[in-house]
């Protein structure tokens, strides 16, 4: 199947659900809904071409764009099926466990990921479900919760640690894959959100027995590379996430603008709303650059914990301008946009959570300056603008812009307030160079790359100060 041809179904097969269905933001995405997607290929790119598929981290990534333009949690609810759950399986299980599910997802069948738990949110290494092993294989207990799907899916992957003789868990995280039909895996709770309404979670308790052949593998002599894939893997999606979204949102910005009337003057007229939606704009080159610059270094279909570094920049970057973005438009529309299960109101609710799902971006954007720091010190360079200049992801990025950084002098003792600044700062570095990337190969039209210019810099001239002044 063409990739253009698929996409064009997809597209289509929404259309008609969305514009059928305008209550369809209001509740979880029902199986008959799949089904349609199933039936015109939406689980091809992801599935190896032995079972009926055709591997493409290209198609998949245009998919949750599609995707996003519709609805966020749409996208997201993609993510974890052929991302989260289906990629992992892709690269980490048995053959035996391949010949057993990837016909049954070719089929309609989802999974989901249970990693999470109420007492080790962003210490997801300290989790404290265990595993033993038995005769059949192992044996799983403990307690996950803000698993995506709950209660929705046929499989789960449960992440877990070896219990050991003497009673204490292992440092590396293990996956297993549990078919719910076995039961063991309870909803305890159900939690209620105030966005991604069509997605369900919950607290999940679980005491369930896995078949040997079900315990997914990852390369020996590396700590924790699987769950680190895990994660990279989705940090890696946010700008295909992110790209309909953005699209979506800066055209019902202009739509409005235009058609909306104040003192018998255009809205879009006026000044500030020319900077709203010269913000828009930007922020929407931003993410059209990070989704090729994805295209061009990215396979989901291999293994990406070595990725760690770009997957947080990504991650930051994207959900940072989610969540400006649908305030912008919320702010905008005014009154209008505050409705109850209006587009603005809803893109406000489905993008906040972005900012913390997939890891914290208070957390990561100090694992960004930690990793450069890392580096800096690996290649023995003491000079900030120097390392950025030499740096593999930075090294596009302008010189004066660069130059002006000669007072900061990353290090490990910084405070975190300091260290997530940092990160904040360098994650838009990569930005730039990204962007002038982009304008090198003549990818982007000038205005669009010089209007992302201008919106980054001030951001990062008001992060230089924060950082500088504490």
């Amino acid at each position: 199947m063409h990739q253009e041809h698929l996409l064009g179904q997809v597209r289509s097969v929404l259309d008609d659900l969305f514009s059928k269905s305008a209550d369809l933001y209001q509740r979880p995405f029902t199986k008959e809904h799949w089904m349609q997607l199933v039936d015109v290929g939406i689980m091809v790119p992801c599935i190896p071409s032995p079972y009926g598929g055709k591997l493409s981290t290209k198609t998949t990534f245009h998919l949750l764009a599609i995707a996003s333009y519709f609805a966020l949690p749409l996208s997201l609810r993609i993510m974890i099926i052929q991302l989260l759950f289906t990629s992992t399986l892709v690269k980490h299980a048995s053959s035996a466990t391949k010949d057993e599910i990837f016909p049954r997802l070719m089929a309609g069948e989802i999974g989901g990921i249970a990693i999470t738990e109420p007492d080790h949110g962003s210490d997801a290494l300290g989790m404290q479900t265990y595993y033993c092993p038995t005769h059949q294989g192992y044996s799983i207990s403990g307690m996950k919760h803000w698993q995506g799907l709950s209660g929705e899916t046929e499989w789960f992957l449960i992440a877990a640690r070896a219990k050991t003789p003497d009673g204490k868990l292992a440092g590396n995280v293990d996956f297993f894959l549990h078919e719910m039909s076995q039961g063991g895996m309870q909803i305890a709770e159900r939690y209620h959100t105030p966005g991604l309404l069509m997605m369900q979670y919950g607290k999940n308790e679980i005491n369930v027995e896995i078949p040997t052949h079900r315990k997914l593998t990852f390369p020996s002599g590396k700590r924790n590379p699987l769950i680190m894939d895990v994660f990279n893997t989705a940090r890696l999606a946010f700008p295909a996430m992110g790209l309909g979204f953005f699209t979506r949102i800066q055209e019902e910005a202009e739509s409005y603008a235009e058609l909306r009337q104040v003192n018998k003057k255009a809205l879009k007229t006026y000044d500030l709303v020319k900077f709203r939606l010269e913000h828009l704009r930007a922020w929407k080159t931003i993410c059209a650059v990070l989704f090729e610059h994805s295209l061009t270094l990215i396979n989901v279909y291999q293994p990406l914990a070595d990725k760690t570094l770009l997957a947080d920049v990504y991650k930051v970057i994207i959900s940072d301008l989610m969540l400006k973005a649908s305030h912008s438009l919320q702010q905008l529309y005014g009154g209008m946009g505050y409705r109850r299960f209006s587009f603005p109101e809803m893109a406000f609710a489905d993008s906040r959570p972005f900012q913390i799902l997939d890891g914290s971006n208070d957390i990561l954007s100090m694992q960004i300056a930690w990793l450069l720091i890392k580096d800096m010190q690996a290649r023995r360079i003491d000079n900030f603008p120097q390392f950025l200049q030499a740096f593999e992801l930075t090294k596009l990025a302008d010189v004066s812009l660069c130059d002006r950084f000669m007072a900061i002098s990353p290090n490990y003792d910084m405070p975190q307030r300091s260290l997530m600044q940092l990160g904040q700062l360098l994650a838009r570095v990569v930005v730039v160079h990204c962007l002038r990337d982009a304008q090198r190969h003549q990818t982007l039209q000038e205005g669009d790359v010089e209007c992302a210019l201008t919106v980054l810099k001030t951001e990062m001239h008001q992060l230089f100060y924060e950082l500088v002044s504490a």
